[in-house]
């Protein structure tokens, strides 16, 4: 099972991963797996949003997309033998360079590309205004509120048209950590016992 956590820059993405990962570790699932998407290190895109180098939209798509290649077969045998939770995902590549690049033709390329697809998305949802000072030392993205609030509008956009098949789950994000980390829990407590009667347990 491969579930999808996505949402704008400030929503609490880490922390709430983080959590979900130990609880599932702890009291549901023991084989669950983490992938984050921008990798750390010295990489284009964090030297991009660090602001040492420049990336064009489609520079930035291409190399966000490769790290998930990279990982493409990991990802695959990981979900069937239990949990994977990525940490943004290809929704996010559309949803941040899509305003550019054209969503509708970003889907298209993508799905030719025959990455893993998500049983389930947990979209972190919130106006960016109430997220602005959430985040501390903003890269050059973090601290654009008119980018954040065209992001979060792709976000909506793609839980509308599901492109991928996954289903969607939308989290009001501008709650305190405590009940967004419940909220979630229920959705998740929801998916396995589906799983469970459809007898694909991953427990």
């Amino acid at each position: 099972m491969i579930i999808v956590f996505e949402g704008i820059d400030g929503t609490g993405k880490d922390t709430q991963i983080n959590e979900i990962y130990k609880w599932l570790r702890n009291m549901w699932v023991t084989n669950t797996y983490i992938h984050n998407y921008p990798k750390q290190g010295d990489t284009p895109i964090q030297r991009h949003l660090k602001g040492m180098i420049n990336l064009s939209d489609e520079e930035l798509a291409v190399e966000y997309l490769r790290e998930m290649m990279k990982d493409k077969d990991d990802i695959q045998l990981e979900s069937e033998r239990g949990v994977v939770i990525l940490n943004r995902y290809y929704y996010s590549t559309i949803a941040y360079q899509g305003g550019k690049l054209g969503i509708d033709d970003m889907i298209r390329d993508i799905k030719k590309l025959k990455l893993p697809v998500p049983d389930y998305v947990i979209l972190l949802d919130a106006d960016p205004k109430d997220l602005i000072n959430r985040v501390k030392d903003k890269d050059k993205f973090e601290s654009n509120l008119s980018f954040q609030k065209e992001v979060r509008k792709h976000y909506l956009k793609l839980a509308e048209l599901k492109p991928f098949e996954a289903e969607w789950f939308i989290i009001d994000a501008s709650k305190n950590a405590e009940d967004v980390s419940k909220d979630i829990k229920q959705v998740i407590e929801k998916i396995l016992s589906l799983n469970a009667k459809n007898n694909n347990s991953v427990v």
